[in-house]
């Protein structure tokens, strides 16, 4: 054991002097003995590097990632490529704050000395800090027991030897120069080893030509050799392999735009070549494109009917036209009581072109089989984490979208596949804001009362006829709206009775039902516009039968209680 420290020790100090210009504060070698303090302006001139495995072949250090960046982190670096292969990605820190080591263990300190990260409690004390030629660092006691190891705790990056266990992930970065960890994560499951986006699947590694598939056993861990990507039972017994060229030298990394990647180093120039990547085709990355923009031969665009959010396209999100136009908005997040007043008769669903994709659809199973489309968007309508849907007529599935929305693609199959919809609801107070330099500002959803509702009316018009006949005026103020009907009777003009039409009226209101803005919650909307000049959508029921139209009045009725911008009218 000496003569090995003994031989460590004389190579590490043959191979420093190509590593640093002062001496003032020197690169250690192999190990650190407690107590121990270091910070970027301490060793900046190795680069923010402290110690060194003992060929040099990584170090550790506390680096900048960017010039133009004023976070530093505290990584472990594969020298000849400047790879960066670990990193304590909770925090980021200043060039002042220290990295401590104590017989307590190994922490990150603010300027203030207060702890921002650290090594657990350990039943004994630590004797040194070492980095191995494996690109692993751990903390032992006084017998050379590990009590803490950096492979244990992965963030974004595999090295040959290092195993990721089951239930065990990689998180990707935020950003090239930002470690924070971001939105998409690889997990190793009892079958297979997963590519995820918010909880989405986006890949499987077992769909793969170039992985072979051993046994049926479950999965133990995941580990990365000279040959290739190995998925091992808990007998060492291979379940799932990709197998590459043999090198000594290979990262398997998770990139911060959701992409995995198998690189082998070229021992002459260091470079880094591509052996393996899943998914292949960056448009089956979930958010390649943006929210809701399609990725179409690796190009980004927007779906038709769904421009640009912002008109100088600096925001790359793509909405629906009506969006922009101010008639509709989209569901917000979930909140703690799930949005439930969001969810009611005025949702609708807009429709997208023929031939549009999701990433989730190919690995995600469809929720319901065999219903109709209303009966999908209604299943939608009852979760506010469902921001829209993706139904196929011919088999009646129904596939529920998740959380946020990511990108889109072209759908391979030739036939069309399935239609997607996104969840949408009619926005009353945007169409007030646009009419607010009419003479009557008011904004308005025409409900169209029916059965019941119908019935109630004709009573309270009986009525208030009888009371006029007694108390009526020698002048009489009568209105109506022009009809095509010349038959048409006029209403007595009476301040808190509804507004009255007939479906000439509607029919010449909506262009006889030319703009659909959307469908859902028991019919399609169309856009309309009335005599006064306010814009108003205008919901044409389907046939839902006696118990439908009840629930349709019911719902009607109730929203007229708690939205004061609705109208009621009078369909005569």
């Amino acid at each position: 054991m000496d003569s090995f420290f003994l031989a460590t020790f004389i190579l590490c100090h043959a191979l420093l002097p190509l590593l640093t210009v002062s001496q003032s504060w020197p690169l250690f070698c192999h190990s650190i003995y407690p107590p121990f303090n270091a910070s970027h302006a301490q060793f900046i001139d190795n680069g923010g590097a402290f110690l060194a495995s003992s060929n040099v072949t990584f170090t550790a250090a506390i680096i900048k990632p960017g010039a133009a960046y004023s976070s530093f982190y505290l990584c472990i670096i594969h020298k000849a490529s400047y790879s960066i292969i670990w990193s304590v990605n909770s925090i980021s820190i200043s060039e002042t704050s220290s990295l401590l080591l104590t017989i307590d263990g190994l922490s990150i300190n603010d300027d203030s000395n207060k702890i921002l990260w650290s090594t657990p409690p350990f039943k004994s004390p630590v004797d040194a800090l070492q980095l191995l030629e494996t690109g692993n660092l751990i903390l032992v006691d006084s017998q050379n027991v590990s009590l803490w190891q950096s492979f244990d705790y992965p963030t974004d990056t595999l090295v040959i030897g290092q195993r990721l266990y089951v239930g065990r992930s990689l998180a990707s970065a935020v950003a090239h120069y930002n470690f924070s960890e971001g939105s998409y994560t690889l997990t190793v499951t009892s079958e297979d080893m997963v590519l995820q986006w918010e909880g989405q699947n986006y890949a499987k590694l077992s769909i793969y030509t170039e992985a072979y598939k051993n046994s049926n056993v479950p999965v133990s861990y995941m580990e990365l050799n000279t040959t290739g990507l190995h998925l091992f039972g808990d007998d060492g017994q291979v379940v799932l392999k990709v197998l590459l060229v043999p090198s000594g030298t290979k990262f398997a990394k998770l990139g911060y735009e959701g992409g995995f990647s198998i690189n082998n180093i070229n021992v002459n120039n260091f470079e880094q070549a591509m052996e393996f990547a899943m998914p292949v085709d960056i448009c089956q990355l979930p958010f390649t494109c943006g929210k809701m923009g399609l990725c179409r031969n690796q190009t980004c665009i927007c779906p038709l009917g769904f421009p640009y959010k912002d008109a100088d396209q600096k925001n790359n999100d793509c909405v629906p036209e009506q969006v922009v136009e101010g008639t509709i908005s989209l569901p917000s997040a979930c909140s703690s009581s799930g949005n439930v007043s969001e969810f009611n008769s005025s949702t609708l669903y807009v429709e997208m072109q023929n031939g549009i994709d999701y990433f989730g659809n190919t690995f995600n199973e469809p929720v319901k089989h065999g219903v109709n489309l209303t009966i999908c968007q209604d299943l939608c309508s009852q979760h506010c984490s469902c921001p829209g849907i993706f139904y196929e007529n011919s088999s009646g599935f129904c596939y529920l979208l998740e959380y946020d929305l990511g990108s889109f693609m072209l759908n391979s199959d030739s036939q069309g596949g399935s239609l997607g919809y996104v969840k949408a609801f009619v926005n009353v107070s945007e169409i007030s804001i646009e009419k607010k330099n009419h003479s009557f500002p008011i904004s308005a959803l025409v409900v169209i009362i029916t059965l019941s509702g119908f019935f109630m009316l004709i009573t309270m018009l009986v009525l208030v006829n009888i009371w006029l006949r007694k108390k009526r005026p020698s002048g009489v103020n009568l209105h109506r709206w022009a009809s095509s009907s010349s038959a048409e009777l006029e209403i007595t003009s009476i301040q808190g009775l509804p507004m009255r039409f007939n479906i000439e009226d509607l029919v010449a209101a909506t262009e006889n039902f030319k703009t659909q803005i959307g469908s859902g919650g028991f019919g399609t909307v169309y856009k309309g516009t009335i005599p006064d000049n306010n814009v108003v959508a205008v919901k044409k029921i389907t046939s839902l039968g006696d118990r439908g139209k009840m629930e349709f009045c019911a719902e009607s009725l109730r929203q007229k209680q708690s939205e004061a911008s609705i109208m009621s009218i009078w369909l005569s």
